[in-house]
């Protein structure tokens, strides 16, 4: 699955398109896992390339997994009724600054937060957590070497806002494995986040051409 596949940058991506599409993404792990259990169990064979291709159904099987995790927290991400509880905002930033500077620090990726810490906003704290992880996590992941990301968050009206920048746009270079898995990871959990600020009445804002990049609105607790 490529950027192309689930393009969850746009504000008019519907709910239901992100759904097909992460469906529509389970076609090749799933077809690719079939492959290589056919191959191994070709006696033709020698042992070490049958158990290569049982490697590799693993491997395959973690990605199904993945998705299908992912897709079931998509939908609950949809729940309105989660909404009750309010939060404040700024802890939940600081604690995703501090759980991924170590990742953001071994890849040469400097993190800052600059913080109100007046806002409040209505969303259960755990949800709160993970979505500003998911969104500052895909962008230490995207962030060449000697980046740095900023985040600054502010009180605009009756809105919390929250804009990321970073100093270095993504460079062009060959996507390996490891990093093509991670990618695929972000963009799933890029929807899973859309999909939360949207049920809380936010609005996220994502530049498609950096992935470091966004603007997220959201509506202050009374």
């Amino acid at each position: 699955m490529n950027a192309r596949e689930l393009n969850v940058g746009g504000s008019s991506y519907g709910a239901a398109t992100q759904v097909n599409e992460i469906f529509h993404s389970l076609n090749q792990p799933l077809t690719s896992l079939r492959c290589s259990l056919e191959l191994s169990l070709d006696q033709r064979r020698d042992v070490r390339q049958r158990q290569d291709f049982l490697q590799h159904a693993l491997e395959e099987t973690d990605r199904v997994v993945t998705l299908v995790s992912g897709l079931r927290e998509f939908l609950e991400a949809g729940d309105r009724r989660r909404g009750a509880e309010v939060t404040e905002l700024a802890d939940c930033l600081k604690e995703a600054v501090e759980d991924l500077r170590p990742v953001a620090e071994s890849r040469g990726v400097r993190l800052s937060l600059c913080c109100d810490e007046r806002m409040k906003v209505r969303m259960g704290a755990a949800r709160l957590r993970r979505t500003v992880f998911y969104l500052l996590e895909r962008a230490v992941n995207a962030a060449p070497a000697g980046a740095e990301i900023a985040w600054v968050a502010e009180v605009v009206g009756k809105k919390a806002v929250i804009t990321g920048s970073v100093s270095a746009p993504a460079t062009s270079e060959t996507i390996g494995k490891e990093k093509a898995e991670r990618k695929e990871a972000g963009l799933l959990r890029l929807a899973i986040a859309r999909r939360t600020i949207e049920a809380a009445g936010g609005k996220l804002i994502c530049d498609p051409w950096n992935e470091g990049a966004l603007v997220i609105r959201m509506p202050l607790a009374e």
